[in-house]
């Protein structure tokens, strides 16, 4: 099984917020609705997630992560908590709020990059 870093990414968003529409998980993650549909199939293929309809409206699919995608998203979460988060320990309060800061503005200047380069 082939599952790179935003495959991982997203499933672990699937797992936690789902049954969650591809608009919504684009929005989560700072993705186009088309990409996101596209990994989404690709843990579809590798059977980690499930596509449903939604309660609220039928015409819309949801993503829902099924027991093998849940099993390795609380596995990938373990090894996260495990390899990462120990980095941190000796960071200062200040410290973890400046890289805080500095990755969301990050990933907001990424997905501002994505938008200005979409197909209109």
């Amino acid at each position: 099984m082939e599952l790179d870093a935003a495959l991982a990414r997203l499933l672990f968003k699937i797992d936690a917020k789902g049954p969650i529409g591809v608009v919504e998980l684009g929005d989560l993650v700072g993705r186009d609705h088309t990409t996101i549909s596209r990994q989404v199939g690709k843990l579809v293929e590798l059977s980690l997630v499930e596509r449903q309809p939604s309660r609220h409206d039928r015409r819309i699919s949801q993503a829902v992560a099924t027991a093998k995608g849940s099993r390795i998203a609380r596995a990938l979460a373990a090894a996260h908590a495990t390899l990462v988060l120990p980095a941190f320990d000796a960071w200062s309060d200040r410290d973890f709020a400046e890289i805080t800061r500095l990755m969301r503005r990050l990933a907001d200047d990424v997905a501002q990059l994505h938008k200005a380069v979409e197909p209109a």
